[in-house]
């Protein structure tokens, strides 16, 4: 799965639990490692029983999609669909069902800027970023033989490729799916009042008690670069960039991400911000507004309940370019370094 990448979202401190009456609710704090990443939450339970029984389902729970959809692990369900014979049909579990279908939606939604037959071109630049050295142009065209959304059929909860040598990657879209699920649990538990954070992948409930969000901050340069704050409540933000992965090869930046279309990894800098009512929807469309730059920031203006943002060399003066529905959403500044999104 894909690790932890580009820009950073830091949850900042909601409210404090000293001095609370008895009977009233709690802040807890818990984290584990899962999907290559660490999945962190930050929510508000009656006591620690409760906190740790809801957070040790969600974990479960992340781990059970992690199982079904991870591209690492050689005897998940992914991988052992790339590894039928080409025209031969899988039953597919539930999750990886609602993941591909999805998959399907946004491929059609992003003009195919999102896809996850890109597999076979992903393998090509690891190794040519371990190596420091471009893929061969015959491989990449090899490759190409198979990648496109068409070589996947869909039936219902049955799959099957159409081409030889395809692998699925849902790195783009799994880990925010599976903080929708990890959302759920709470939810049936009746934690309502949470932040869920996946490898700077964020996803929030209900506000802290007396607030109306959770406050975070969006750093597109990673680290402690400069950022801009946003209030979060029902919703999710996922990014995408190459702040932390990209490798120099014959003087050019190349991104970790590879454009399905080219086959190519995206050259320059970049990076995004997307905000939905689901995470799954977030996680992919960010990483598709970094292979779409620019013009996918008015595509993504279209569509309800989404907003985003773009980082990218040679964008007006601050490089950055965001949908107007970002403003309703910024919150009080902090004390400094605050450098706010230009509005298309």
């Amino acid at each position: 799965m894909r690790l932890q990448i580009g820009i950073l979202l830091t949850a900042l401190a909601a409210c404090a639990t000293s001095g609370q009456p008895r009977g009233e609710l709690e802040l807890f704090k818990m984290e584990d490692p899962a999907m290559g990443t660490l999945f962190r939450a930050s929510f508000y339970a009656a006591d620690a029983e409760e906190a740790a029984s809801a957070w040790g389902a969600a974990i479960a729970r992340v781990r059970e999609i992690e199982r079904a959809a991870s591209d690492w692990d050689s005897e998940s369900e992914l991988r052992l669909l790339s590894a039928r014979s080409v025209g031969e049909w899988s039953q597919l579990s539930d999750d990886l069902a609602v993941l591909l279908t999805r998959a399907q939606e946004l491929h059609e939604m992003t003009s195919g800027a999102f896809d996850v037959t890109v597999g076979p071109y992903v393998r090509l630049w690891r190794r040519a970023h371990r190596l420091s050295e471009l893929p061969d142009p015959e491989r990449l065209s090899e490759a190409s033989r198979a990648v496109g959304m068409q070589r996947l059929e869909l039936l219902e909860d049955r799959a099957r490729l159409l081409a030889e040598g395809m692998r699925l990657d849902l790195g783009a879209i799994a880990k925010g799916y599976a903080l929708d699920e990890a959302l759920k649990v709470f939810k049936e538990r009746g934690i309502e009042r949470a932040l869920f954070d996946g490898g700077g992948d964020l996803l929030a409930g209900g506000p802290p008690p007396g607030l109306s969000g959770w406050v975070i901050a969006v750093r597109p340069l990673g680290g402690e670069g400069r950022g801009w704050p946003l209030e979060l409540a029902h919703r999710a933000i996922a990014t995408s960039g190459d702040a932390n992965q990209f490798a120099l090869i014959e003087g050019q930046r190349y991104s970790h991400i590879v454009d399905p279309r080219s086959g190519w990894a995206l050259k320059g800098s970049q990076a995004s911000a997307v905000t939905a009512l689901d995470c799954a929807t977030a996680d992919a469309l960010a990483s598709a507004l970094c292979v779409m730059g620019e013009d996918g920031v008015a595509l993504l203006e279209l569509l309800p309940e989404i907003e985003a943002c773009y980082w990218g060399d040679g964008i007006g003066e601050y490089g950055t370019c965001a949908t107007g529905g970002l403003r309703w959403m910024m919150a009080a500044p902090p004390e400094h370094g605050v450098t706010s999104p230009r509005l298309r």
